[in-house]
């Protein structure tokens, strides 16, 4: 099938539209000169701020290379980056009397190479001085980001991670608001893309290069082909057009993430009474096109997926007393389009936070139907090897994320609609049965049910240099409700200081039954702070803090293992101690959860790291802004769970 999905939410005011409008302009012209192309990406963050979590949008606008070599640095070229904060932000600064406000901000890039996450660290950007409004206030960042070399031939992928940023605020006079700073610490919200850019990399003219990526494009590539029908080629749907976009809407076109997802479901047929399963995989180029208007809050974002399906065979009591069977190919005919959108006001958006606005998704395609291997109390039927539909027709599904489970691309879920069978030809061996197909199966108001699965691929940290695994959509968790999680022992280590903890325990609260979206699989809720010690270069005890009700997110499942893999923020917030210290993190960890033995490990790196947002006292020195944060934990859970995919 091909797939665009586009969605509208409001953001800012017109007059940030226009600076970021004539910025956008200007980096398209100097990608072009340059033999580059310029992306323009926006996403939703959660955001620490002393109101509580707030939801903020961040847009990247960067130039990014054709393509690279073996050996030699991969350069984005000039990035700027946008914070569009909202009313409540902009309020927590202007009770603290601020009224201009400046400083830096850190936006961590996530490097993968042949889908094997690569160590690399952001760089600051200035925030020039900028007065506060009253309803939004729109962070503005531009600088050079670190250019990575990459030692092995395939692809690299740049995603967005954990922004930061350190703020000084002024008041009317010039003089230092109270208190005179203020930080940011900022995580991705999940369900969304957050690929930057995906660049393909060639084989050096010499030998002996040298850089980032321990494992091997060909290996990544055998895994996902393993599993993944082939990687989806060519343009948009001709018979299905995109959206128009308001005027003056600038357009991104960009490198996808190819992907694949498992598709099942059925189709109603009405006249028989009876149901029709179906069963494929879908193939995906997530992220072909991106379309952003601020001032008219409009956003787009297009990718393209092949439709690979199964034969499946039905079973139907033909005129209401005779067992029929039949074998069913359906074919998709020409490409598939479908339109993701969502209409929402910069008020509705904020208080409908947190999670994303509500997107509405409509996939149209066209499909053909044949028929064969029919028959009748037990007896062949022989219909010929042509006993198709007289043409293709029309299916077009819908889904929402409002929908109970929420529908969105990633994480999958489910489409439906109805479909108007047409007449029959070419059936039948020595008589003409095309009549007799027609009258029986033919009409409209058939009911079709699809259930997409997650999408997986070979670049996604969880899946690095494993096999790409098609799965079903959902998850089953028994007996889910109440459950404690509690640590063997938690230890942090960023730079030459370790934090480390005596048991914690940190109350659970799961999903019970299965279809639970996987972004939506529990919370965790440790104590307000606890007490522990601290070791080279910081000393004595330690008071942390729990993170604000972080959410479980499932990724993964190993059915031969009893598996999975997933993610979730950073457990601690920040912690203090003696001679004014105070550290506070930000960021997200992976983990897996084991059915045999109920326990979820948190794993040594997930992506990129989490790190030190901000530093100060005694522990500046030991511990530094931007150092990454290693946490070794492992979780006994009470009652024991059992998390798996419904096979």
């Amino acid at each position: 099938m091909r797939f665009s999905f586009w969605t509208r939410r409001g953001l800012a005011r017109a007059a940030v539209a226009c600076v970021i409008a004539i910025t956008s302009s200007l980096f398209s012209a100097i990608a072009a000169i340059a033999g580059e192309r310029a992306i323009d990406r926006t996403f939703t963050y959660g955001c620490q701020l002393p109101s509580g979590t707030q939801q903020v949008a961040v847009r990247v606008i960067a130039n990014v290379p054709d393509s690279a070599t073996v050996g030699r640095p991969i350069r984005l070229g000039q990035v700027t980056v946008l914070v569009a904060l909202p009313a409540a932000a902009v309020a927590d600064l202007t009770k603290q009397g601020a009224t201009t406000v400046g400083g830096t901000l850190r936006l961590t890039p996530l490097v993968t190479v042949n889908g094997s996450p690569a160590p690399i660290t952001g760089s600051d950007f200035a925030v020039p001085e900028t007065s506060v409004g009253a309803d939004q206030l729109v962070l503005a960042g531009s600088g050079q980001e670190p250019a990575p070399t990459v030692a092995t031939p395939g692809r690299v992928v740049f995603s967005v991670a954990d922004l930061n940023a350190s703020l000084t605020l002024r008041q009317a006079d010039g003089t230092a608001a109270q208190p005179a700073t203020m930080s940011l610490s900022c995580s991705p919200n999940l369900g969304q893309d957050t690929t930057l850019a995906t660049i393909a990399v060639s084989a050096a003219d010499a030998q002996g290069a040298s850089g980032l990526g321990a494992v091997s494009h060909a290996t990544t590539a055998k895994a996902q082909e393993d599993y993944c029908p082939p990687d989806v080629t060519g343009d948009f749907s001709e018979d299905f057009p995109l959206p128009e976009p308001p005027p003056d809407t600038p357009i991104s076109v960009d490198t996808p993430k190819y992907a694949c997802a498992k598709i099942s479901g059925f189709s109603n047929v009405a006249k028989l009474n009876g149901a029709a399963p179906l069963f494929g995989k879908m193939a995906l180029a997530v992220g072909n096109r991106t379309l952003y208007n601020l001032e008219s809050n409009y956003f787009e974002t297009d990718s393209i997926g092949d439709a690979h399906m199964e034969t499946s065979q039905a079973t139907f009591l033909a005129f209401g007393f005779m067992p029929t069977t039949a074998e069913l190919d359906v074919t998709q005919v020409g490409k598939t389009t479908a339109y993701q959108n969502a209409n929402i006001t910069a008020v509705d958006y904020a208080e409908r936070m947190p999670g994303l606005p509500p997107r509405f998704t409509t996939a149209s395609a066209y499909v053909s139907l044949r028929v064969h291997d029919v028959r009748i109390n037990g007896v062949p039927l022989d219909v010929g090897p042509a006993c198709t539909t007289a043409q293709p027709m029309k299916l077009q599904l819908s889904a929402s994320t409002e929908d109970v489970p929420n529908y969105v691309v990633n994480d999958g879920g489910y489409l439906s609609g109805t479909v108007t069978i047409p007449p029959f030809r070419g059936c039948g061996v020595g008589e003409k049965l095309d009549p007799l197909f027609t009258a029986s199966i033919s009409g409209p108001g058939n009911f079709v049910k699809v259930t997409q699965g997650p999408i997986c691929s070979a670049e996604d940290p969880l899946n690095a240099g494993s096999p790409c695994p098609v799965q079903d959509f959902g998850w089953n968790i028994t007996p889910g409700g109440s459950a404690d999680f509690t640590t063997d022992q938690f230890t942090a280590k960023m730079g030459d200081a370790v934090i480390t903890c005596p048991p914690i325990t940190f109350s659970g609260s799961l999903p019970s039954g299965s279809i639970t979206a996987g972004t939506n699989a529990g919370t965790l809720v440790g104590p307000a702070s606890f007490t522990c010690t601290g070791s080279g270069g910081i000393s004595g005890d330690l008071k942390v803090y729990s993170s604000p009700r972080p959410s479980i997110a499932m990724v993964t499942y190993d059915s031969a293992a009893n598996t999975s893999t997933g993610s979730i923020p950073l457990l601690i917030s920040r912690f203090t101690g003696s001679g004014g210290c105070t550290v506070r993190f930000s960021g997200t960890l992976g983990f897996t959860y084991s059915n045999e033995t109920h326990k979820m490990t948190i794993l040594p790196t997930f992506g990129g790291p989490p790190q030190v947002s901000s530093v100060s006292g005694s522990c500046a020195g030991p511990i530094n802004k931007g150092d990454p944060v290693t946490v070794s934990a492992s979780f006994n859970v009470d009652p024991p769970q059992t998390i798996k995919r419904p096979y």
